[in-house]
């Protein structure tokens, strides 16, 4: 089984990247070639200095991989088809590529572990193409290319680099953006890689598709984006979406976990609500989530509110400024803080409360605007020694 997919892999490779290729506009696959060309040049460049032997031979394997579709991609890009000739090109290249595929996944192994581990190769290979790209724009354009051509592989490993890199959002408003930024765009894009008709359809099953979604949303974690974690759950042996109170439990108590004061310095904007497509304006908005509203909870206490002006970022002070109003209006803030707020602030223009101690909102206030108010001072001292170190 391992042989023969080994044999097959290049075959459907480059199907798939004459099936996808074949779809972009001129402009666009000149892009492609240019970068199929510098991966060429690359690979033999280190053929040429690489020692060892067993390496050399499969960096030998990858440039004849690389050129074949460079040659492919040169061809292509000098074709001068009319337009239905091209789409009977492209229905041509999709049926190969289908057909390979189909080919290749009668070995894959049924049994779990050697599925995994060849889904994991698989997936690698993919991954260590795109390691280096850093722009977040260029992997969500690359993510949309991936689902049209119905690219699995690449699908799963550009959403991986995306979330690791705190930018699986992206994905979300670009291909999702009704459904938001949170674990409910997560289900949206999921479930749209696997239902036949949807815009984002790429050949995927639901459990694959959920499989993807539990990975990512365990990822957040890790990187605070608590709003797209907690997005899927086991029941008897399937993945399947959770429901608004089952994320808002598992989220909360797993961030519950940690002391308030330090989901306070680590928390961000996506740990506290989304971003979310306004049919009114047709541009995304902000919105509070669930677990953001728990997340404040647990800072309406004394200890958290005199320490929030230490512990909150500047960045998520802004965000949560605008709800405040609303929130003091259904008396969600409870507790106050042990210092008066001439203490802590002496603008009293500003605030107008200097005897009195703070809620948890004033803080937040404070935060958000001695952020913006510190800054013109700050500026204007480093211009002065810029221009001094400059003259």
């Amino acid at each position: 089984m391992a042989a023969k997919r080994e044999e097959l892999l290049p075959g459907l490779q480059q199907a798939e990247f004459e099936a996808s290729f074949s779809k972009l506009d001129k402009v666009e696959q000149e892009k492609e070639l240019e970068k199929n060309s510098f991966e060429s040049l690359r690979l033999t460049n280190a053929i040429k200095s690489e020692k060892d032997e067993e390496k050399k031979k499969k960096l030998i394997k990858e440039k004849e991989i690389a050129d074949k579709k460079t040659t492919f991609a040169s061809d292509e890009y000098l074709s001068n088809r009319s337009e239905g000739d091209q789409k009977e090109w492209v229905d041509k290249k999709d049926a190969v590529a289908e057909a390979k595929r189909k080919d290749f996944e009668q070995y894959i192994p049924t049994y779990s572990f050697e599925a995994k581990s060849a889904e994991e190769k698989a997936i690698g290979a993919e991954a260590d193409k795109i390691k280096k790209i850093d722009d977040q724009q260029e992997l969500v354009r690359m993510l949309k290319e991936a689902i049209g051509g119905h690219e699995k592989s690449r699908i799963k490993a550009i959403m991986r680099k995306l979330t690791a890199d705190y930018n699986d959002n992206e994905a979300f408003a670009a291909l999702v953006p009704e459904a938001g930024t949170g674990y409910q765009g997560l289900q949206a894009l999921m479930d749209g890689l696997s239902t036949k008709g949807d815009k984002n359809y790429a050949g995927f099953d639901k459990q694959e598709a959920y499989s993807l979604g539990a990975q990512v949303a365990e990822m957040n974690k890790k990187t605070n984006h608590w709003e797209a974690a907690a997005a899927y759950k086991m029941d008897n042996g399937q993945w399947r979406g959770t429901t608004a109170e089952e994320h808002a439990m598992i989220a909360s108590t797993e961030f519950g976990k940690r002391a308030p004061r330090a989901n306070a310095r680590d928390f961000n904007r996506l740990a506290m609500g989304k971003h979310i497509l306004d049919p009114k304006t047709g541009k995304m908005k902000y919105e509070m989530a669930d677990i953001g509203l728990i997340a404040l909870q647990s800072w309406d206490n004394s200890t958290s509110i005199d320490r929030i002006l230490e512990d909150m970022t500047e960045s998520l002070a802004k965000y949560l400024v605008p709800f405040l109003d609303k929130l003091e209006q259904q008396d969600f803030f409870k507790a106050r803080g042990t210092k008066k707020i001439s203490e802590l602030d002496g603008r009293k223009d500003k605030y107008g409360k200097l005897d009195e101690t703070p809620t948890l909102a004033d803080m937040i206030r404070i935060k958000a605007n001695k952020a913006a108010e510190d800054f013109g001072p700050q500026f204007r001292e480093v211009t002065g020694v810029r221009e001094k170190l400059n003259s």
